[in-house]
């Protein structure tokens, strides 16, 4: 078994591995697991062979599980010790009795077992201890005292109802309530006496409150419970029963757990029976259907498998078709489960267009028909996708992939959690660090003032707390509103030299110069349009740059007086205007700094 992994085992190895884990045994020499498959194989090919010796001599046509049964039986009577005595076994577990045991197992492995020469890989058992070999098959068990097997009868169905003792319009906790108690009253463990029966009534009775418990097949069940309990007597492993032809009373027959035994890749079991079954609808769809035109439908229903036990979700299903077209179990699902028939339905014609004695009866017995026909095709398209959905949620292959995809989308939300944690991180640090560059900074008191000015707000001054500096100074309220305004007009000069616009007169002053806004006839004082604008120059001396008390720059507006410009300004439009223009140098000082 040098360079072998868990991936490329055979599936025996891979069992007989589990079955040594699930002892305790974790680790163990690679010849071991060669050593068990030679004996499996080699007591496995013994017993049929015994067991075909015990079927000639009883002079029946196949083999049967009683033969096979008798040929255990037989080895086993034959190769073991016969069990300790029974008055021995009644006694208390004594050192006797543990004594007695250990040296019955001594004596047991004193036969070694048989010696393996060094190959590579698994060793495959000779020819003749091959499954392979001889076609063994064995004939269904049945009652030769009763009906052969092709003439058994399938098991009576009872209706899910009636199985959990509630009414058609039982609630959910009924519902419960009543699954409890039956599943109590026929579990195997309950009923050692007829532990057969015990087994199917109680997969019954969970079949049934899975239905009954999902509101989507309750509903479908309540619509199609006659046809249900009314299934045809169809055996999808009789190859003479596929010949006939499908029909939705056939198939719903197969929405019950009564129609296979266990989970097993057996004639009878989940895997066989329902991959036989829906075989046998793309078979009647290939034969009955119209001419095909869609050649990836044709492969589709050609290559589609149901596989085995052990066929993963997502693993290319190759036991038959052409190997070209390759599917997996959830393109099978995805067929089915949106499955729509091309098959004719004509022999559901009410009537025959031949007996129509004009054209005008032939044409509505045509219509009729076809009416006819459109109702059956839907009703045999709902029946099959709705037993695919039936067969999809019970398939333990399905269940596990299903689970494992949850588990990816959980991992996967979890690193995008994580992702989303570590950026908020970043994001956080960067913003505890972050220190506002030299640029970004803004003096807020040259803001208040340019806010204030563009406003029209001319009586605003500054005060800074000292009214007895103010006195010693010896100047008005309106020298200091015209400080204000020229210190205002130098700052907003200093950030980014941005003006109401040009300036039509200007005269040199000095420094200590103060200009005061033009008066207007009311005694009041000008709007920030006629108010002077302080720049300084390199040498350090003050520009003051009057502007034209009958020009409005905001407005671009001209007026023959100044009592004319004082109205305006007090318009919605002029203050607008400004509001958009103080916007303008705002987002222009943010700019360029």
């Amino acid at each position: 078994m040098s360079g072998d992994t868990p991936d490329n085992l055979p599936k025996e190895a891979k069992i007989t591995s589990l079955i040594l884990q699930s002892q305790g045994i974790e680790d163990c020499d690679p010849r071991v697991v060669n050593q068990l498959l030679d004996f499996a194989h080699r007591y496995t090919v013994e017993v049929f062979q015994d067991a075909l010796m015990y079927s000639e001599h009883a002079g029946k046509n196949a083999l049967d599980i009683d033969d096979v049964r008798l040929s255990i039986q037989g080895r086993v009577n034959h190769s073991f010790t016969t069990p300790p005595p029974k008055e021995l076994s009644l006694l208390l577990i004594t050192n006797d009795v543990i004594q007695f045991l250990l040296e019955l197992a001594e004596e047991r492995n004193r036969t070694p077992l048989p010696l393996l020469t060094e190959t590579n890989g698994v060793r495959l058992p000779p020819e003749k201890h091959c499954l392979t070999a001889v076609n063994f098959q064995i004939a269904p068990e049945c009652d030769p005292h009763t009906t052969p097997p092709s003439q058994t009868k399938p098991m009576a169905k009872t209706c899910y109802y009636e199985l959990l003792g509630v009414s058609a319009d039982a609630t959910s906790d009924e519902l419960k309530k009543a699954y409890r108690q039956q599943a109590l009253r026929w579990h195997p463990d309950k009923n050692y006496h007829q532990v057969e029966k015990a087994t199917e009534v109680f997969a019954e009775i969970r079949s049934a409150y899975e239905v009954l418990s999902d509101p989507h097949e309750r509903a479908w069940y309540d619509d199609h419970k006659d046809a249900i309990l009314r299934g045809a007597n169809f055996d999808p492993t009789n190859p003479e029963a596929m010949s006939s032809g499908l029909t939705s009373d056939v198939l719903m027959k197969y929405f019950s757990t009564s129609v296979y035994r266990g989970f097993t890749d057996a004639f009878d079991g989940f895997f066989v029976v329902y991959g036989k079954v829906f075989r046998a609808v793309a078979e009647e769809e290939l034969k009955l259907g119209p001419r095909m035109t869609d050649p990836a439908r044709v492969a589709l229903l050609q290559n589609l498998d149901f596989g085995q036990s052990f066929t993963h979700a997502k693993e290319p299903i190759t036991y038959r078709g052409d190997s070209r077209h390759l599917y997996n179990l959830v393109d099978f699902y995805n067929f089915w489960t949106g499955f729509q028939t091309q098959r004719t339905f004509a022999w559901h014609d009410k009537y025959k267009p031949s007996d129509a004695p004009n054209r005008y009866v032939r044409r509505a017995i045509e219509k009729e028909n076809r009416k006819a026909r459109e109702t059956a095709r839907k009703e045999y398209s709902e029946v099959v996708k709705s037993l695919a959905l039936y067969v999809k949620k019970r398939d333990p292959r399905m269940q596990a992939w299903n689970e494992e995809q949850q588990e990816a989308q959980r991992q996967r939300e979890v690193e995008r959690k994580k992702r989303l944690d570590e950026a908020k991180q970043t994001r956080d640090t960067a913003a505890a660090t972050y220190q506002e560059p030299a640029w970004a900074k803004v003096d807020e008191r040259a803001y208040e003032r340019l806010y204030r000015m563009t406003e029209g707000e001319d009586d605003y001054t500054e005060s800074d707390g000292s009214d007895e500096e103010a006195s010693a100074n010896g100047n008005s309220q309106d020298d200091d509103s015209g400080e204000a305004l020229s210190e205002a007009f130098a700052q907003q000069a200093s950030l980014g030299n941005h003006g109401f616009g040009s300036a039509t007169n200007t005269s040199k002053t000095t420094p200590q110069s103060t200009t005061t806004a033009t008066p207007t006839n009311d005694g009041s004082q000008g709007s920030p349009g006629c108010i002077a604008e302080a720049v300084g120059d390199e040498d350090g001396d003050d520009t003051i740059e009057e502007t034209d008390p009958l020009q409005c720059e905001p407005c671009r507006k001209r007026f023959k007086s100044v009592a004319q410009r004082i109205n305006h300004e007090q318009s919605k439009k002029h203050q607008k205007a400004v509001q958009q223009l103080r916007a303008q140098l705002l987002a222009e000082d943010e700019l360029f700094g």
